[in-house]
């Protein structure tokens, strides 16, 4: 029902819920070296962890010595993207939402104006009235609803996938 009222937005909105995720993941990841980092002791640099092993990688490719600070760095910066991208997807969520309530509205009015004038002097301008606005609403929270699954499952399947990257025992 979403999809032949706001048609494409719907595989944007999943594509900005799949980048924060993977950030938001990469980020709670990165947290591991962190806390195997003790003093000069960088024992997870040989880590069988495919991540681990590609953080390294990633670290040495840019330059960047491994330490407490550079990591945590690192970590501030993934978040601030995450950030970022939230914000981003959230203001893209608000203008899904008005684009929502307003092509169901049009449609609403716009059968409305193809009944008979008998026809619609024998309505309720209650009814009317509240299927113009209480129930878009009521829709509007159904897919409020429906877009909060669609996120949490993406956060899911990333989080699933990026612990089994980091060490499949977790």
């Amino acid at each position: 029902f979403y999809y032949t009222v706001i048609k494409n937005k719907i595989y944007k909105y999943i594509l900005w819920n799949l980048l924060i995720g993977i950030f938001d993941g990469i980020g709670l990841s990165i947290f591991i070296p962190l806390l195997l980092l003790n003093n000069s002791d960088k024992s997870f640099i040989q880590s069988n962890s495919k991540f681990l092993n590609g953080l390294v990688s990633f670290m040495n490719t840019i330059h960047l010595e491994i330490s407490k600070l550079s990591i945590l760095t690192l970590i501030i910066i993934v978040f601030s993207l995450k950030g970022l991208f939230r914000f981003l997807q959230m203001y893209y969520l608000a203008k899904m939402k008005q684009a929502f309530i307003t092509n169901i509205q049009k449609n609403l009015v716009e059968g409305i104006s193809d009944l008979s004038y008998k026809g619609f002097t024998k309505l309720d301008a209650g009814r009317i009235q509240n299927n113009l606005t209480n129930e878009v609403n009521k829709l509007y929270i159904t897919m409020t609803y429906y877009f909060n699954c669609i996120q949490y499952g993406s956060m899911l399947l990333t989080y699933i996938s990026l612990s089994i990257l980091t060490d499949v025992k977790i």
